[in-house]
């Protein structure tokens, strides 16, 4: 058992036992050590720190990287010395709105409700934003990589409920994503023994997707710390992208920008928005971004319970299953990845889309990574020529990548239940490959395998191009054992959220029953 002892020592003391002196270790053991203590983190780990200098080092360093901050820890936060704000490397920010009871879980909240909890997460950034901006002021070194900040918002309540298989909370990172379903025996709100035997209220679905307001937008200070920005998909709740677009002019230093949000349901609100994501991307996204990753997701059994629904506002029942792209936002993509290494959109553009806007005298210098989805690689649209239309598609995807000579990979695919396809573009050392990896085969046309091998030979002569066809045999879930099959060269969903889809998949409503 280690003890803790005064930080006047400049090592720590001896306990009597037997075994070699703390200071007659070499000192790659001794860190070797201490960073295993970090790693196990059992409780009051981090009061080693006061045994001595060195440990401070190293177990600061280790306590201070990751910050999972609520509300109230701000104070903490703001009175963190000097010395300790350069160790923060990324923090995770939750806001919590208050809990609702069982009499209101199948209820909308009403305005009164929405306008408290807008104030919360105004309250919230605005404070966190003013802290980090202080931390600028101050003039302290930052971590080469920058300062990571990840935002989320969520009730307790809603996984209390209607919603067990659902993940709201951020996620610590660890483990495999599974939640303990044995608990989850809950009749009255549609689960029996660990599954969903009832579909929950629209009313309860719609408390979810409840948009928010910020309140603070004028008054956000700028924060010149923060490269990478997260809002992943457990925040159901959606901001205005108007706020969204102010929140981003406030970070003057952002290099990497991972947005998950959720599809509108309402064909007409759907339509606005992909409007206002042309003008994001295309006007309002920092120029110092450098990697972009946007995966939009979506639920069909819950698309399909409000479309169907006479519970809910009767403007609602326009719902569509489907996703139907917006060209303008593809085209606002492509123009925009001129200027990135790092480019991932999923389910929000088409990369046909994409491709039709990318003008023949562009050249993306920087480019290095490209993932997009195709609704040409969605098995159920097939037709009778779409063989041939995929390798039409191929060769013009070709066409256009070899004018990134520095593309390192490339995944065009798609992904849904029962379904899983990929054309992936690679290289490593020895090789450059194209990959054809899904549920159902394609062969690939001559014409097509030249170009890419044309791909190949501009950014390596010396690499020769292999063609592999790989038959994913496993059952495909969700969109997200999908993408866990495809094992895709460039990641389009962070791992938390990718586990959080493929846990929700997997208890899916198993009987067409409505409340």
């Amino acid at each position: 058992m280690l003890r803790q002892h005064s930080t006047r020592s400049s090592t720590p003391a001896s306990t009597g036992k037997p075994g070699h002196p703390w200071p007659s270790l070499p000192t790659e053991i001794r860190i070797m050590i201490l960073e295993a203590i970090a790693q196990q983190k059992h409780p009051g780990w981090a009061s080693f720190a006061s045994v001595c200098k060195e440990w401070q080092i190293v177990l600061a360093r280790r306590n201070f990287h990751r910050l999972t901050l609520r509300v109230p820890c701000l104070d903490g936060l703001e009175h963190l010395i000097v010395q300790q704000q350069h160790l923060v490397q990324h923090i995770r920010f939750e806001i919590e709105l208050p809990p609702y009871s069982c009499y209101r879980c199948s209820m909308h909240d009403g305005p009164t409700m929405v306008n408290y909890n807008n104030a919360i997460v105004s309250k919230g950034i605005l404070n966190l934003f003013r802290i980090l901006s202080s931390w600028d002021s101050r003039g302290q070194p930052r971590p080469e990589c920058g300062l990571s900040l990840e935002l989320n918002v969520h009730c307790p309540s809603d996984s209390k409920y209607w919603f067990k298989n659902c993940q709201f909370a951020l996620d610590d990172g660890e483990g495999d994503g599974k939640k303990d379903d044995a608990i989850w025996h809950d009749p009255p709100h549609g689960w029996v023994k660990g599954q969903q035997v009832a579909a929950p209220p629209a009313l309860a679905v719609l408390r979810l997707f409840e948009d928010i307001r910020l309140q603070c937008v004028e008054g956000l200070p700028e924060v010149k710390s923060v490269t990478s920005l997260k809002i992943g998909r457990q925040l159901r709740r959606r901001f205005y992208l108007s706020d969204l677009e102010a929140l981003l002019g406030k970070l003057s230093a952002l290099e990497h920008l991972l947005l998950e949000p959720w599809r509108e349901w309402e064909n007409g609100e759907s339509t606005m928005q992909d409007t206002a994501y042309q003008h994001l991307v295309k006007d309002y996204l920092p120029q110092t971004l450098r990697r972009i990753s946007v995966f939009e997701d979506s639920d069909h059994s819950l698309a399909v319970l409000l479309a169907n629904s006479y519970n809910a506002p009767t403007w609602r029942r326009q719902i569509s299953a489907a996703r139907n792209a917006d060209p303008g936002v593809g085209a606002a993509f492509a123009l925009r990845s001129l200027s990135l290494e790092y480019l991932s959109v999923s389910y929000m553009v088409n990369a046909e889309d994409f491709l039709r806007a990318c003008q023949t005298t562009w050249i993306w210098h920087r480019l290095e990574f490209l993932a997009l989805t195709s609704h040409l690689l969605r098995k159920d649209v097939m037709v009778w020529d779409h063989h041939d239309k995929i390798n039409d598609f191929l060769y013009e995807a070709a066409k256009v990548a070899l004018r990134m000579p520095n593309l390192k990979a490339l995944a065009l695919w798609n992904g849904g239940r029962g379904v899983a396809t990929a054309f992936i573009y690679h290289t490593d050392r020895n090789y450059a490959y194209i990959t054809w990896r899904g549920t159902w085969d394609v062969t690939l046309s001559p014409r097509v395998v030249d170009l890419w091998e044309q791909v190949a030979v501009q950014r390596n002569q010396s690499l020769p191009l292999l063609v592999r066809r790989e038959q994913i045999s496993e059952t495909i879930a969700s969109h997200g054992d999908a993408i866990h099959h495809l094992h895709l060269p460039c990641p389009v969903v962070s791992p938390s959220s990718l586990r959080q889809i493929r846990v929700e998949g997997r208890h899916r409503l198993t009987k067409k029953k409505t409340t």
